[in-house]
């Protein structure tokens, strides 16, 4: 257990804090990270393949901490908590990667720390007649995930070779998870080889007043970066299957033809932006509704089918994007559902949290940075935009007010 040293005058229970500890292995106890030369502290906390990453910048005006033995040694472990001291997140450990002088600053790039060495050794090897599921457990399972820690979405498509080659574990069940249409991660539940759960309530709602930054969790103004309109409206793929010879066509789609009906779609808006190439404008590459085929390297018409289902998934879930700048909320995390509020109909409803970004500066408000995206503009129909479809609007949100930041560090063992 590590002993907290905070800053003098903390006061306020609502004011947020950042805990740094620094050891140069697991089993070691937490130093100090100097909690009086903190100037900033950056968080990404991403649904992407990458790593979350942790930025720390340091005064360095006296040159001291070029004598810090860990801070200036490539792989120190950085302890790191942060948010408020009723609702402490423990973000877990970051591997030291770079160390940069900037200035009378010092800064400190870290990255997630992996849970298991082995995850990093390149492996070649084969499985034959598998899921891809299969293997996805088979790995886990070695690398020590097993009981309630492991949870694997069963896979349909039994392929006759999956190939591994020389790559780490980790990096190899993320291609899979890829081409099955699903995600990997790691969380303190354990390791998630899953399709995402884009049905699941929303468990915030930032309500946007134009006029009235800072009213409710809305400290700034939102983005709009994308309306989808690059979203094509069918995919097709054609092929040759080498043991039959049979020609084949597959194509994904929201067609109600049911060949072309993408399994596992989850719909976040009825949208314009995703029309058939029948109600849009057929073949205009940019348009709504244009129509692509793909290259698709699939052996046989069902992993065919599979893989236009997957890139159609891709584009429709990344039609419109959107970041919003909150007041710092530690516990808003990635592959949630978020409800917004007051951009106007066309954009107002359910969104996908894609990222985050934590911002923690001294004597300055902690801001929270949410990048959300959906399948594109809600569909007008009548002269009135279509509501989101099939979802219960209840929602969780934290209370929290933007304070200044105070700054602790982990101590030596309580």
């Amino acid at each position: 257990m590590t002993a907290e040293i905070q800053s003098p005058g903390i006061q306020d229970g609502a004011s947020p804090f950042v805990i740094l500890g620094k050891r140069k292995r697991r089993k070691d106890p937490d130093q100090s990270v100097y909690p009086e030369r903190i100037l900033q502290v950056n968080f990404k906390d991403t649904s992407r393949r990458s790593s979350n990453r942790l930025k720390i910048v340091l005064d360095n005006a006296d040159g001291l901490l070029y004598g810090d033995d860990l801070l200036m040694r490539r792989g120190t472990l950085i302890h790191f908590r942060f948010g408020y001291p009723s609702s402490v997140r423990d973000a877990g450990d970051f591997v030291l990667k770079k160390r940069k002088p900037s200035g009378t600053n010092l800064e400190l790039e870290c990255h997630e720390a992996k849970r298991n060495k082995h995850s990093r050794k390149p492996n070649t090897r084969q499985w034959t007649d598998a899921k891809r599921s299969d293997v996805a457990r088979h790995l886990l399972t070695r690398l020590g995930f097993s009981g309630g820690q492991l949870h694997v979405d069963e896979s349909e498509l039994v392929l006759p070779i999956i190939t591994q080659f020389k790559q780490g574990d980790y990096q190899f069940l993320e291609d899979l998870a890829d081409e099955e249409g699903k995600e990997f991660w790691l969380d303190d539940d354990g390791a998630h080889w899953e399709e995402p759960k884009r049905g699941q309530k929303p468990t915030r709602k930032h309500k946007y007043k134009r006029g009235l930054i800072g009213i409710g969790n809305v400290i700034g103004e939102p983005e709009i970066e994308d309306f989808g309109a690059h979203a094509p409206g069918r995919i097709r793929a054609r092929g040759i299957d080498p043991v039959t010879g049979e020609e084949y066509v597959v194509s994904a789609s929201d067609s109600v033809d049911p060949t072309e009906q993408v399994k596992g779609l989850i719909k976040l808006a009825e949208t314009d932006g995703m029309m058939t190439p029948e109600e849009g404008d057929e073949f205009a590459s940019g348009l709504e509704g244009y129509e692509i085929e793909e290259n698709i390297g699939a052996r046989t018409k069902a992993e065919a089918k599979l893989a236009v289902d997957t890139l159609y998934k891709k584009y429709r879930y990344g039609g419109l994007k959107v970041k919003i700048p909150l007041v710092g909320d530690p516990f808003l995390f990635p592959r949630t559902i978020n409800e917004v509020w007051g951009l106007g109909p066309a954009v107002d409803g359910f969104f996908w949290v894609k990222e985050v970004n934590h911002s923690l500066q001294a004597r300055s408000p902690f801001k929270t940075v949410v990048e959300l995206n959906k399948d594109g503009l809600n569909r007008k129909r009548g002269g009135k935009i279509q509501k989101p479809p099939g979802q219960d609007s209840t929602y969780y949100q934290d209370d929290y007010h933007a304070q200044p930041l105070h700054l602790t560090s982990g101590g030596g063992a309580a």
